[in-house]
């Protein structure tokens, strides 16, 4: 049951766009990750953050931001821009 609003909670601040900075744990519910992997991440600098006093810190806006770069075009955007570079040239 508590997992379950605490979905319902991120779901809704996702929705929202709600630009906050949130600790590791966080971040990797946000992303659906572990937390080791955030910290390998960071360790990479391959995710935005910010080291505050020795805590790290993550942007909501940001991690969606980094995380959209990595979506899988769907068949049809595909085709979509294939027919569309035809069309222009």
């Amino acid at each position: 049951m508590m997992k379950d609003l605490t979905d319902r909670k991120d779901k809704e601040q996702a929705k929202q766009n709600v630009n906050r900075m949130v600790g590791v744990a966080e971040a990797g519910r946000i992303l659906g990750i572990a937390k080791s992997t955030v910290y390998k991440y960071v360790c990479s600098r391959q995710i935005p953050h910010y080291k505050v006093g020795g805590r790290l810190l993550f942007n909501t806006v940001k991690l969606s931001e980094w995380l959209e770069q990595y979506a899988v075009n769907t068949i049809n955007q595909q085709t979509i821009r294939r027919r569309a570079k035809t069309y222009i040239g």
